[in-house]
């Protein structure tokens, strides 16, 4: 069976139960990429238990990082051009063979550099700790919601001045309408259609950690801008990605996201 040519790299720390379950729930989707490597913060025997159960390979350190530094880590160790960051708590949302032929879809785009940087996170399951329907409906009123939204109680109530008096906040999150309207690009010019995904700018769409996909070379040059300008807000004294790249420089790139209906969600079984 041919490979996926990508390298697909989950950081875990401290969570026995959730790595357990997840790559019980991948079956052999793992095996269907060039290379799959598991990287264990804080290194325990039982991580190794587990990564040897499910046949996985695997790097323990004994310390943690934190987040960008395990991120760091990962890339780093990773061997093919295009590499998919996922986390412990990142579970499919479809059945592997669908979830292949969705990647190899992506990674074309990639390839052809129709977009930089693949959002993998399911729009209409995103799972657990996913806050863009609050924060969009919070300052937006829907204008038509799609038909595949479900999470009807992630809707907050709409201010009707908050767009008024705060009109910076209300374009930086109007590319959120990705996630519960039907027409996305009619909120946010920078959102455009591109087949079966949107495409947008990164001057409006953020960065996120979950569930990422895109040329390895490009996830360590943004490693290397998130080192040399570290954030006063951190997550347990160490650097999160997310807080770094959230900024005017990264807005200013340009970079072409793409953001489909996705693949995986967050579900998290260590507390």
């Amino acid at each position: 069976m041919k490979k996926l040519p990508v390298s697909v790299g989950i950081l875990s720390f401290k969570a026995p139960q959730t790595i357990d379950a997840t790559l019980k729930q991948y079956g052999d989707f793992l095996s269907r990429v060039a290379e799959a490597k598991v990287f264990f913060q804080a290194f325990s025997e039982t991580d190794a238990l587990i990564a040897q159960k499910h046949r996985v390979d695997y790097l323990g350190r004994p310390d943690n990082v934190g987040i960008q530094g395990g991120m760091r880590w990962v890339a780093e160790n990773l061997s093919q051009d295009v590499i998919l960051y996922l986390e412990n708590d990142c579970r499919l949302t479809t059945d592997v063979d669908a979830a292949v032929a969705y990647l190899d879809n992506m990674l074309a785009r990639i390839q052809s550099a129709e977009i930089d940087i693949m959002r993998l996170r399911s729009r209409w399951n995103p799972g657990e700790q996913f806050s863009d329907v609050a924060k969009y409906t919070k300052i937006h009123k829907p204008r038509k919601i799609h038909p595949d939204f479900q999470e009807h109680h992630k809707i907050a109530k709409t201010s009707p001045v908050l767009k008024y008096l705060r009109p910076f906040k209300a374009r930086k999150l109007a590319a959120r309408a990705l996630y519960i309207e039907e027409n996305p690009e009619q909120v946010c010019p920078a959102l455009r259609k591109a087949g079966d995904i949107y495409i947008g700018d990164s001057c409006a769409l953020n960065w996120t950690n979950q569930s990422i996909m895109m040329r390895r070379q490009l996830f360590l040059d943004l490693l290397d801008y998130a080192d040399a300008h570290p954030s006063s807000r951190t997550v347990g004294g160490m650097q999160d990605m997310e807080k770094p790249l959230n900024c005017r420089w990264w807005r200013r790139q340009h970079f072409r996201i793409g953001v489909g209906d996705g693949i995986f969600t967050h579900h998290r079984l260590d507390r």
